[in-house]
């Protein structure tokens, strides 16, 4: 059987729309088809939330067929066997019409650990997260199902509907990740222990022993996101305009506070979304902490920039300016100037390819405290069979110091380079919520002092909300 055909052997359910009790008037782009073979569905959201419409996935969806590069098993089996497969679809289907979205979820990703190539399970995937409140996941499935080759136009408008839809979703929304780390300088091998100093300024550097600590072999890495976001009326027939408040906190705890780091993110603002865009504008506040002492506080303002088309392709850019205040040291506060620009393809409906560049430089009392910054960050994700998310990264890093420290006789200048791969078991959900992850990555650090020039490796095991 090929590919199409096993999708087309997949009907919607039609008792779906009928469990709910009203019709639905579209409001996302919506087009209609003379294949459909379920009526409108509306799904409505709790706490307040209001009705979503527009949804014709029972109809639409219909009509795009699944990219799956497995052969047929010629004997019916749970993995292949479209009669199977079919039957837990319309379970999830059935759980979404009920209103029990994290129970479809389990389901779809299920089916999707079978043959990630399945753009329409993926698609009812991407709504189901985001009723659960899950928006960043929901998004990112919701971009990779755009880039299926034989995606047809009226599902692509549909598509970039929900998205617009998740845009402007008012409410709160929520992400969690807990994980084992090892904290900063655990799995570092130095090049050397010797450093040249001159402490007297006589021109001649002497060498040093460094004594570094031992530092602990394990540490506890608790990161959460949150979001509220109230709607504050439309301009013309595209444009909404809502203001939201936002949040961000890292803590690391290991043995003893030496090795203890924090970071606390608050963030209000406004943007302005239409059907391909959105732009933000926000004021940004931060406090850093380490050995359980305050060390950093910055201030300022941010404005970001986000687009996509309706092949896959997204492209963002964040610019911020802040005050930054150093708890320490009075000569190293400035001003922090930050600037991100990130272009992102998915490929065949199941993962995507990335490229970030970033520039940060801060100008600071002292010359020995500034630096220039930048760094380039390659990233392919990849979904694959048995439940499994591959995400591979390679980065480069480079950051100069303005003016020598007192003490050394040249500035300095590190290179860094580095891989990391990530693994993440999408079909084995935890505590009803979150799922399984490690990650692998090596670092290696070269610097002008050499001293401070190491390879370092890096172990993380940990779980992520999934909604």
């Amino acid at each position: 059987m090929s590919p199409a055909r096993r999708f087309r052997a997949w009907p919607m359910a039609p008792s779906t729309a009928r469990r709910h009790k009203k019709p639905a008037a579209p409001s996302a782009p919506v087009a209609t088809a003379t294949h459909m073979q379920a009526p409108l569905a509306q799904i409505k959201l709790s706490r307040g939330r209001r009705v979503l419409r527009g949804l014709l996935f029972a109809s639409l969806l219909a009509a795009a067929p699944a990219l799956s590069t497995a052969a047929d098993a010629p004997a019916p089996n749970p993995v292949s066997d479209p009669a199977a497969i079919n039957a837990r679809f319309e379970g999830a289907l059935s759980a979404l019409g009920q209103g029990d979205a994290r129970a479809a979820i389990v389901q779809l990703t299920q089916i999707l650990a079978r043959d990630p190539d399945l753009v329409r399970v993926r698609l009812e995937l991407a709504r189901a997260l985001f009723l659960a409140g899950d928006l960043r996941q929901s998004k990112q499935q919701f971009l990779r199902a755009l880039s299926a080759r034989d995606l047809p136009a009226p599902v692509r408008a549909t598509v970039l509907g929900f998205i617009r839809q998740i845009d402007d979703q008012r409410g709160y929304s929520s992400a969690f990740r807990l994980a084992l780390t090892q904290p900063e300088g655990a799995g570092r091998n130095y090049k050397t222990d010797t450093l040249y100093f001159d402490p007297f300024g006589t021109g001649t550097a002497l060498p040093f022993t460094l004594t570094r600590p031992d530092s602990p072999g394990i540490a506890l890495e608790v990161e959460g996101d949150l979001r509220q976001l109230w709607s504050l009326g439309s301009f013309g027939d595209t444009a909404r305009l809502s203001a939201y408040l936002r949040g961000h906190l890292r803590l690391l705890e290991a043995r003893g506070d030496d090795y203890d780091e924090g970071r606390l993110d608050f963030a209000p603002g406004v943007q302005l979304s239409w059907p391909l865009s959105t732009l933000a504008l926000e004021v940004r506040t931060s406090a850093l902490s380490a050995a359980a002492d305050l060390t950093q506080t910055r201030a300022g303002l941010g404005v970001t920039y986000q687009s996509r088309n309706t092949r896959g392709l997204s492209w963002s850019g964040d610019l911020a300016v802040s005050h930054l205040a150093s708890r320490i040291d009075d000569r190293a506060s400035g001003t922090l100037t930050e600037a991100t620009a990130t272009l992102q393809q998915s490929f065949r409906g199941n993962g995507y390819l990335a490229a970030s560049l970033r520039g940060e430089t801060l100008q600071a009392h002292a010359g020995s405290a500034s630096y220039t910054r930048t760094a380039l960050r390659l990233t392919r994700a990849l979904d694959v069979r048995g439940g499994l998310s591959l995400r591979a990264s390679a980065f480069a890093e480079t950051t100069r110091q303005q003016d020598a420290s007192p003490g050394f006789q040249r500035r300095r200048i590190d290179h860094d380079l580095g891989v990391e791969m990530t693994v993440q078991k999408n079909d084995l959900i935890l505590f009803n919520r979150f799922t399984p992850f490690v990650t692998l990555g090596k670092t290696r650090h070269d610097s002008s002092i050499a001293a401070f020039s190491y390879a370092e490796y890096r172990l993380q095991l940990g779980v992520e909300s999934l909604f």
